[in-house]
C-alpha cells in the first residue's frame, strides 16, 4: 500500500519451458552430474544449492528432486511461490510428487503438511523468509532428505544467511 492509500500490485511474468526435461540437458559437467547421481543414496539432511539471482539455482534444485523421486521412487512433496515446476503425479516406477503451494507468505502450513505425510523427499523452491528458512532446516532434521535454494555468492555466505534468516523465525 502506498501513502496514499493505494494498493499498488505487481505481476513478474517468467517463460518456462513447462515440461522439465532431464538432467543431462541442463548443460552440466558430467562429472557434477555423476556426484548428483550419487545424492540417491542419502536418504536425509539438506542439499541446498546456492548462487545469485537468475542464475538458474531453482531450475537445477528441480531437475534433481525429479531425478531422486523417479529413480528412488517413494513420495516427493514440493512447497513453492509460485509453483514454478509442477511435478504433481507418478514419477518413474514407484515415485508420486505431491506439489503443496504457499499462500500468503505461510509457510509453515504446506512444510507441516508435508512431514504428515511421511515423504522421502521435500522440494522447498527458494528460502526467502525467516519461517521459510526454520521450517526447511526442521524438516531436514527430521530424517527427510530436503532440497532447496538460497541467495549467495559462495557457501559460507550461504549458510550464514540460511542460520541468520531462521534465528529471526518466531518460535513455534
Amino acid at each position: 500500500v502506498n501513502p496514499a492509500g493505494d494498493q499498488e500490485i505487481y505481476v513478474v511474468l517468467r517463460r518456462l519451458a513447462g515440461q522439465m526435461g532431464e538432467l543431462e540437458n541442463l548443460r552440466i559437467d558430467p562429472t557434477a552430474i555423476a556426484l548428483i547421481n550419487r545424492f540417491a543414496q542419502i536418504r536425509s539432511g539438506l542439499i541446498l544449492i546456492m548462487g545469485g539471482t537468475g542464475q538458474g539455482k531453482t531450475t537445477l534444485a528441480a531437475h534433481i528432486y525429479k531425478r531422486l523421486v523417479t529413480n528412488s521412487g517413494g513420495r516427493g512433496i514440493t512447497i513453492q511461490e509460485p509453483i514454478e515446476y509442477a511435478t504433481q503425479g507418478p514419477m518413474g516406477e514407484g515415485g508420486f510428487s505431491l506439489d503443496f503451494p504457499v499462500y500468503d507468505n505461510d509457510w509453515a502450513s504446506p512444510l507441516q503438511r508435508s512431514m504428515r505425510s511421511n515423504p522421502s523427499y521435500i522440494f522447498v523452491g527458494e528460502i526467502l523468509t525467516p519461517q521459510a528458512a526454520a521450517m526447511t532446516i526442521s524438516a531436514a532434521a527430521t530424517g527427510t532428505l530436503v532440497i532447496s535454494t538460497i541467495h549467495g555468492g559462495t557457501i559460507g555466505e550461504g549458510i550464514t544467511r540460511l542460520i541468520s534468516m531462521a534465528a529471526g523465525a518466531p518460535q513455534a
